[in-house]
């Protein structure tokens, strides 16, 4: 059985279905703004954790100022079973927390199910680099529809972000200053590790090596964020 009924697609908002290939879980995940969303309840039902441990690094993941968590939480209204007769129900607000966060906590619970969930779901392509041009965005216009797009590097360079997410027939780059800088550069196309041995703007123009890396991307994402 594959990890999922329906392929999970960062363009459509609605409810997903994931399921782990032994079928002892199975998730409704919210969609929603290009990215998904899980409970606390169904992070430990994810993880195996108690959901006291997932509260606990939630709040380390927002105290020690890993993510910013006004932009990776929502809250969900839904319709909730009251009282004891048949029918009766109270709307009530649920917090929900996007992939960033998913991921953060997976990556400190050292789930194996964690990993195959955010394989699943994560579609994108990342670049760390200190040198970036116009070229480096024009690049990450061949993905695919839907595949969200980052960049890390000694500043956020506005500028040519905003030219180029400004322009008809593009699609938009995320950039962000890393906050620990990188000697090598690296690419992550969804869950997979690249080494390159060059700027990624000069792709194609001198001759050089990729190389993947057997490591875990968060290690580096960890490290520059």
């Amino acid at each position: 059985m594959a990890n999922e009924i329906v392929p999970y697609n960062p363009n459509e908002e609605g409810v997903v279905i994931y399921r782990t290939e032994d079928n002892t879980l199975q998730l409704d995940v919210q969609v929603a703004d290009e990215t998904v969303w899980l409970t606390q309840e169904q992070m430990s039902q994810l993880f195996d954790r108690d959901r006291t441990v997932i509260g606990r690094h939630i709040r380390n993941i927002f105290s020690e100022g890993e993510l910013d968590e006004s932009l990776v939480c929502a809250k969900f209204a839904h319709n909730k079973k009251y009282g004891r007769r048949a029918g009766f129900t109270k709307e009530v607000e649920t917090t929900i927390y996007n992939l960033d966060v998913i991921i953060s906590v997976g990556y400190r619970v050292k789930s194996q199910v964690g990993t195959r969930f955010r394989q699943w779901a994560t579609k994108r392509v990342i670049i760390i680099d200190g040198y970036i041009d116009a070229a480096t965005f024009d690049m990450l216009d061949v993905r695919a529809k839907g595949v969200t797009a980052d960049i890390y590097s000694d500043g956020e360079h506005k500028s040519l972000r905003d030219a180029h997410n400004a322009s008809k027939g593009k699609q938009p780059v995320n950039t962000h200053k890393w906050s620990k800088s990188s000697h090598d550069r690296w690419v992550i196309i969804d869950d997979t590790l690249y080494h390159c041995g060059h700027s990624v703007k000069d792709l194609g123009k001198k001759l050089s090596a990729i190389m993947k890396m057997d490591w875990n991307p968060e290690v580096v994402l960890k490290e520059i964020r």
